[in-house]
């Protein structure tokens, strides 16, 4: 029963899938974020807006929840 299943067409996949890749915005160079580690890029703004939540003396709960390929690490 499961082979069937399997070979039918569209039973696992469904398509057409619309993907849209938007640039990432540029981030503004004013601020130095982590001094013992510097960055050897400019970071996106998505990247900014996180390290500001990250960095003293507010820190807040963050989660960094974006796409793959969008340099969260």
């Amino acid at each position: 029963m499961i082979e069937r299943f399997l070979k039918t067409a569209n039973n696992l996949y469904r398509g057409p899938y619309v993907s849209v890749g938007l640039p990432f915005r540029q981030g503004t160079i004013g601020e130095d974020y982590f001094p013992e580690i510097p960055l050897s890029f400019i970071p996106f703004l998505h990247q900014e807006r996180a390290f500001n939540r990250l960095s003293p003396p507010n820190y807040q709960s963050t989660i960094i929840a974006t796409g793959t390929g969008s340099w969260k690490t």
